[in-house]
């Protein structure tokens, strides 16, 4: 048997669904009660529309929304207990 064969590829579950439908109180639980880290993708493209308009960008101005994500630095933390999400530094989990 390859060595590739027998390598554990992390696992990982992604919820879709409607906003306001409870994935993020889920896929939290569902962390905690496995073990696992939480990424919460929907606060990292929060955190990002929000660099956008700290920045004062016309949203519909698509080049400089780009440049504008691509300056902003974003951090999260994966711990389902506490996730958190930095702009730049900055707490912006709220």
């Amino acid at each position: 048997m390859s060595s590739r064969a027998t390598e554990r590829r992390p696992a990982v579950i992604a919820i879709d669904g409607p906003g306001g439908s409870g994935k993020s109180t889920v896929a939290r639980e569902v962390a905690r009660r496995l073990g696992w880290r939480y990424l919460d993708t929907g606060a990292m493209y929060r955190a990002v529309a929000l660099a956008v308009l700290d920045a004062g960008v016309d949203p519909e101005d698509s080049g400089a929304v780009a440049t504008a994500a691509e300056r902003a630095r974003v951090m999260v933390l994966t711990d389902p207990a506490e996730p958190s999400t930095y702009l730049d530094d900055r707490l912006v989990s709220a």
